[in-house]
């Protein structure tokens, strides 16, 4: 189920982040920088983002107990940290752009 919430959520990032002007250009990510607005295709990957990292996280201590238990506690913990960062201080420009490239590396680890 995992690999298959990996994969959706890193097509629908892709599709969201594909046709944005920052996407091939990343200059355009810091474009009027303090008055940017989040487009809702983009405000939607990441609040389902963070909602599935946030699932992750609490379901963690139900699954079968890993080696790297600890080590993927503080890695969903720093992301949810990283994707509401982004929101609050208006940089979900980079913030999508780092989670689509991130993503990418999910679903085959998985």
């Amino acid at each position: 189920w995992r690999f298959v919430c990996y994969t959706l959520l890193w097509s629908y990032g892709f599709v969201v982040t594909v046709n944005k002007p920052w996407f091939w250009n990343t200059t355009n990510c810091y474009t009027d920088y303090s008055r940017q607005g989040v487009d809702n295709d983009i405000w939607w990957y990441c609040t389902i983002s963070a909602g599935f990292y946030w699932s992750l996280l609490l379901t963690q201590f139900f699954d079968v107990k890993r080696k790297d238990f600890w080590m993927m506690f503080t890695h969903h913990v720093f992301t949810i940290g990283l994707l509401e960062f982004s929101l609050m201080a208006s940089l979900t420009r980079i913030g999508s752009l780092v989670l689509v490239l991130h993503d990418t590396a999910d679903g085959p680890l998985e």
